[in-house]
């Protein structure tokens, strides 16, 4: 009887337990519901501030951008990842040849102590162009074209550059021209003066005793010279419909017609000087470079007698 007793309370205390469980369900559910409620809140709290932070970095009148704004946005970001680039692999050529200075036969001190200018104009023009891209970018965060057709200091800049654009490009397509020239004649000169009697056939592509360096010089200086006329007339272009581009927007003057004209001696005078000082140098190196081609020639011709 006793054991009979203990059998139904435990089974009755089970009952209860069960009954407590059942009952504390519908609780734990809304417990439940509850956190999820809040986790949705603040998830929603924290993409709102994501949502805000990004519209404060971002400029509300962008949709009001025009055209010629965005292309040259895009374009001074484009030109500095190709300057980027470029400036990689100029570092990767310059390492391997310090690496390599000992090993290779074609690198020298005196390859290195050419290259450093160019390293160094590569160097100075990624720094422009950075420079150029962070003032459009910090300024695309503010500008404003709804209300009125503002002229911002970046678009005044720009303009200026272009208007005197093709001046610049004149006078380093002028400069390009008389360096490969000038590379020409040296090549013609050293050439006549090591083979006289070859002459004819050195300079063209089957060359004496198999050595294609003057080859590889002068047919290189051609089409340096091609590729220099194909690029000139594809900037001139380029370069008068993007400041066309930026007049037909405004449809007033931007910039009075004296001071471009101002800009456009003061650009010619800069870019004349700069063309004279250089062909200046590079004639006195082939001066130079002529001038002891005929030493060792005279000296061979001593020692061969």
């Amino acid at each position: 009887m006793e054991e009979f007793v203990t059998k139904y309370i435990n089974i009755d205390r089970s009952n209860e337990t069960a009954a407590s469980s059942f009952n504390d369900q519908p609780r734990m559910n809304s417990v439940k519901i509850h956190l999820n409620t809040q986790n949705t809140s603040y998830d929603a709290i924290n993409s709102q501030i994501l949502t805000t932070k990004k519209q404060k970095e971002e400029n509300p009148y962008k949709i009001y951008f025009p055209t010629f704004y965005k292309k040259e946005l895009r374009n001074s970001y484009a030109t500095l990842i190709a300057w980027i680039i470029i400036l990689t692999l100029a570092t990767a050529g310059c390492c391997w040849m310090i690496t390599n200075i000992v090993t290779s036969p074609i690198v020298n001190n005196w390859t290195i102590l050419a290259l450093v200018p160019l390293y160094g104009l590569a160097v100075g023009l990624f720094i422009f162009y950075l420079i150029k891209y962070l003032n459009f970018k910090s300024e695309s965060k503010t500008i404003n074209f709804k209300d009125e057709k503002v002229i911002s200091i970046n678009v005044s800049k720009l303009y200026k550059s272009l208007k005197v654009g093709y001046i610049n490009i004149n006078w380093m397509s002028l400069l390009s021209y008389t360096i490969s020239l000038i590379t020409l004649f040296v090549t013609c000169i050293i050439c006549y003066i090591e083979y006289p009697t070859y002459f004819g056939d050195v300079i063209t592509p089957i060359t004496l005793h198999n050595n294609y360096a003057f080859a590889v010089i002068f047919w290189g200086c051609v089409a340096v010279v091609i590729g220099t006329f194909i690029m000139q007339v594809c900037m001139l272009l380029g370069n008068y419909i993007r400041y066309t581009r930026i007049e037909n927007f405004y449809n007033f003057v931007i910039i009075n017609e004296e001071e471009i004209t101002n800009l456009k001696k003061k650009t010619n005078r800069r870019d004349a000087l700069i063309y004279f000082a250089i062909s200046f140098t590079l004639i006195l190196i082939v001066w130079l470079i002529v001038k002891l081609f005929k030493r060792n020639k005279k000296t061979k011709v001593v020692v061969n007698a």
